[in-house]
This record gives structure tokens, C-alpha cells and sequence, in this order.
């Protein structure tokens, strides 16, 4: 269930928070707007078709070929608060599981049903789950990487800020 945005959400944050998108060298980052997550959910992406939450997905906004995929922009997701969450993250790419579940893999677009065959075939997956606290977000190329992300075990709702960017690698240092 969505919820709305915490109150009393300072708006600056959010303009200071678009402003330092605009530093990171896209001139014309994509904006997608907050979201805000109930407590307790073993994943938040809500299916816009569906209404329903299909878990691990790749973002399929840019609806790009096999060989195009690595090209994709990038997603940067901020947590507003007031609670925790986490990124669910799988460990295989989407281009590897495209190429494990079909013949014809060059010429198709990966999408997340290639995920849930890959599954359904019993084939390797795991998955990360990394605490994101308020304040802090993270950058992924998920239209390459399955991932959803998760307020399961939380008590107090989660708001999110979401862009997609052409960023280099590297904007950022190591993390480790």
C-alpha cells in the first residue's frame, strides 16, 4: 500500500537534492518523481498495469535492444525518510540471464520475463539486500541489474526520490 509523503518533508531538500543531480553531468536528468512505502513490505515496486507488486524487475522505461542495454541511463534513488528501507539487488545481469533462457538473444529487448524464466528454469540467483537509511540512496544501472527494494521489517514509512541520468562512472569515489 502506498502511503503518503512524511509531513513536514522540508521542500528544500528535495530542491537541494535535484540540484545536486544537476552537478552530476547530465545536463537533462529525468526526473521520476517521489514515492512513499508503507511499512512492512517485502518489496515496493507497484506493476502501473497490474496494481500488483511483481518483486525483481529491470527497469524497461527505455525499451533498448541486447546490444544497446549498457548504454541505459542509470537510476539515483534517494531515501526521504522518516524510515529505513533496503535495495534488493540479484547478482546476474540481465543480459546473462537473456542469454541463458534464449537461443535468439541478440535481437530481442531484455524484460523482466526473461527474470521469470530464468527462475522458473531453477537457474542460479541470489540476491543482495542493502540497508538504505534516510538520507542516503544509491546509483544502479537497472535496466541492466534486477532490483526492487523492500520496507519489510520496518516500522515507520519510507519516501523515495528517483532520476534516471546518463552519469560516467566514476562520479562518485569507491565505496569500498
Amino acid at each position: 500500500m502506498k502511503t503518503k509523503p512524511p509531513s513536514g518533508s522540508p521542500g528544500n531538500r528535495l530542491d537541494t537534492l535535484t540540484a545536486l543531480v544537476h552537478t552530476l553531468g547530465d545536463p537533462l536528468p529525468v526526473t521520476l518523481g517521489e514515492t512513499c512505502d508503507a511499512p512492512g513490505l517485502p518489496v515496493t515496486h507497484l506493476s502501473p498495469d497490474s496494481g500488483l507488486r511483481p518483486g525483481l524487475h529491470v527497469d524497461g522505461h527505455q525499451n533498448l535492444p541486447y546490444g544497446a542495454i549498457d548504454s541505459a541511463r542509470r537510476r539515483l534513488c534517494v531515501n526521504l525518510g522518516p524510515g529505513s528501507r533496503y535495495l534488493l539487488l540479484a547478482d546476474t545481469d540481465i543480459k546473462s540471464i537473456r542469454r541463458t533462457v534464449h537461443d535468439r538473444y541478440e535481437s530481442h529487448h531484455p524484460r523482466t520475463a526473461d527474470l521469470r524464466l530464468y527462475v522458473t528454469l531453477r537457474r542460479p540467483l541470489q540476491v543482495l539486500r542493502l540497508r538504505v537509511d534516510p538520507g542516503e540512496g544509491w546509483f544502479a544501472p537497472t535496466a541492466v541489474l534486477p532490483y526492487d527494494e523492500s520496507t519489510e521489517g520496518q516500522e515507520l514509512p519510507s519516501a523515495t526520490s528517483s532520476w534516471f541520468g546518463h552519469w560516467d562512472r566514476g562520479v562518485f569515489g569507491p565505496l569500498i
